[in-house]
């Protein structure tokens, strides 16, 4: 009988403490500077600490806006425990978000890595907290040191600055000159870069091209990838389209030169005897401006 009534106290003592209420009371706006996040994100709390660690660990994963009732019940699910969490919402961003939202007036523009000397890992905001971002050279692409005004407290930052870039992208490896080069290998995508490759952006005329490397898939195509196929071959007839503003007539001649796509080449007219000019447009055809 006394073994069963010491039992019953044990039981209601450890089911009182699961269902116990405790609160959680954090800040309004915190921003991540490390993936791992510390116990500085709660402004206080009356709960144990395996409830603190288990809070620290949900914000570390979370990133957007969090409603308290939706963390309350999360713990009451999963825990079995009964926590208030303040403020009523909690909104979480990685450093280089909020950075590119508050600073980079180009949009073209946004940072791939930002490194600070900050003493917890993240910076937490309270309702009337004042942030300013200062930069001043990021209006290019590069390594950068800028400073974050925390209520007028200086926290010093360094990142590397990054060009938002339209590019073609493979959706399979592509051979070096074996491969037949079509739109339909490649899909526009947009990618951040220093911006020093040159990206090839004809994807119109890519079938004038030949890969001289292999490119991989998901690679970005750039420019020094590729190299102009001979469109025209040299003592051969073309098609010469005569052109101005208001005429358009067709011709033809003999090529003097192998031409590329858009290179202009010396052609001979066997009717006229005379030398002409022209730009390559397709395969065995140039435009002659009039």
């Amino acid at each position: 009988m006394k073994i069963l009534f010491y039992l019953s106290i044990i039981y209601f003592c450890l089911t009182s403490h699961a269902f116990s209420a405790c609160f959680v009371h954090s800040y309004p706006k915190i921003i991540k500077i490390n993936n791992m996040l510390d116990d500085s994100i709660i402004f206080e709390s009356d709960c144990n600490e395996n409830v603190q660690i288990n809070f620290v660990r949900l914000i570390s994963s979370a990133n957007g806006k969090l409603n308290s009732k939706h963390l309350q019940a999360i713990y009451k699910s999963e825990y079995k425990l009964d926590v208030n969490f303040k403020p009523e919402n909690i909104e979480v961003m990685e450093i280089k978000e909020y950075i590119s939202e508050n600073m980079a007036k180009d949009h073209s523009l946004s940072f791939s890595s930002i490194n600070s000397f900050y003493k917890n890992a993240s910076i937490n905001l309270s309702q009337n907290d004042f942030v300013e971002v200062q930069c001043n050279n990021c209006s290019t692409p590069g390594n950068k040191n800028f400073k974050l005004l925390l209520n007028k407290k200086v926290i010093w930052l360094s990142g590397k600055l990054l060009l938002r870039r339209t590019a073609f992208v493979t959706k399979k490896d592509i051979n070096a000159f074996n491969d037949k080069l079509s739109k339909s290998l490649f899909e526009e995508s947009v990618i951040f870069s220093e911006g020093k490759e040159q990206l090839f952006t004809d994807l119109k005329n890519i079938h004038f091209y030949t890969a001289n490397k292999k490119i991989l898939n998901g690679k970005s195509l750039r420019s020094n990838d590729l190299s102009p196929l001979d469109l025209i071959k040299y003592g051969r007839p073309v098609k010469v389209i005569l052109k101005s503003k208001t005429l358009s007539l067709r011709s033809s001649a003999v090529a003097k030169q192998a031409g590329k796509y858009g290179q202009m080449i010396e052609l001979y007219n066997q009717k006229t005897k005379k030398k002409i000019f022209g730009r390559v447009v397709d395969f065995n055809t140039v435009v002659v401006e009039l």
